[in-house]
């Protein structure tokens, strides 16, 4: 934790001192649904911290979200990058989708245990939510899937115009930033940027980059 701990104060993300000892607590919550429930890795759950909380928190780092937004975290599996995110902005709305009910039980766990007021987990597929459940200012996303499919899945759910979704992805994007360009104009998509993503230096063999889609 003192990784984590000099990490988000070096970013200016500690205002809170309850935010560490929250962050804890989930640890300790992931490790022992863990035991029972396939959420993450079991092989080496150091990692924990830099693969999913760190990873997962540099998005309130690079990304602008005003206070008030609603956000998607769209296929959030073990809660991330949404529940992290939420711990550290408070007036952010967050809305978890997530198909597997064995992962949303789980994100209700942590939302109850650390009195998340702010985020509300779906059991659903995203292309069946109805349109009324968005506007999302901000969708967030972890290599669920290809851009395409990801920009296709939610685009009924992103607020015109102004809305974007933010992907973490790998280092070899080139074919699928040839199939999200083929689609864009159809889909209402007014460009995209890739960078980098490394807000708190390098994360162990992984290489990252982020995917930022533009709606108009």
């Amino acid at each position: 934790m003192k990784r984590l701990a000099e990490a988000l104060s070096g970013a200016g993300l500690l205002c809170d001192p309850a935010v560490l000892p929250a962050f804890e607590r989930f640890a300790d919550l992931l490790n022992e649904w863990n035991q029972s429930v396939n959420l993450i890795s079991r092989k080496d759950p150091y990692t924990v911290i830099e693969r999913h909380f760190l990873d997962s928190a540099g998005l309130a780092v690079v990304l602008d979200l005003p206070s008030g937004c609603c956000v998607m975290d769209l296929g959030s599996g073990a809660g991330f990058p949404g529940l992290p995110l939420a711990l550290l902005r408070p007036d952010v709305h967050f809305t978890l989708v997530e198909s597997r009910a064995k992962k949303t039980a789980f994100h209700r766990a942590v939302i109850d245990a650390l009195g998340l007021e702010n985020v509300v987990t779906l059991a659903e597929r995203v292309e069946s939510l109805p349109a009324e459940t968005g506007p999302f200012d901000w969708v967030v996303s972890r290599a669920v899937a290809d851009l395409d499919q990801l920009a296709k899945w939610c685009r009924h759910l992103i607020r015109r115009p102004g809305g974007c979704m933010a992907v973490l992805k790998g280092p070899d994007l080139d074919e699928e930033v040839k199939r999200l360009a083929r689609r864009s104009d159809a889909w209402g998509i007014d460009g995209w940027d890739i960078e980098p993503y490394q807000p708190f230096g390098q994360i162990r063999d992984k290489e990252s980059q982020l995917v930022t889609v533009r709606w108009s």
